[in-house]
């Protein structure tokens, strides 16, 4: 078999030429790190939600609080706050305790949301 000067016949050319397919370590470790920045920076946003709904319900307990205090001390009559876990609405109530049994009436209007 003639073989010219600088060519290698393919049955003799190293094993270790071949192309494999794939990623490197420093490539995935690079996705890797990637993801994790994105990570942190997000987390705090959805944590921060949570936190700003329990604070919106707390501060509409408390404004449904002192509205119903300074109600009842204007009316002079009993006023009352339920919070109602099906619907997640306060609602004020003035109680009529003139009657027996003693009635709750809801007529008296949320100071927030202006609704019964």
């Amino acid at each position: 078999m003639l073989v010219r000067t600088g060519q290698i016949p393919v049955s003799k050319r190293p094993q270790h030429a071949r192309q494999e397919s794939g990623f490197t370590l420093v490539e995935i470790l690079l996705v890797v790190t990637i993801l994790g920045i994105v990570a942190l920076v997000a987390m705090p946003s959805f944590t921060s939600y949570e936190g700003k709904r329990l604070d919106h319900a707390a501060n509409e307990v408390a404004q449904a609080l002192r509205y119903a205090r300074s109600a009842a001390l204007q009316r002079g009559e009993p006023i009352g706050v339920v919070v109602n876990p099906a619907t997640h609405r306060v609602q004020l109530y003035r109680l009529d305790i003139s009657s027996n049994p003693v009635l709750a009436y809801y007529d008296i209007y949320h100071p927030h949301d202006k609704q019964l």
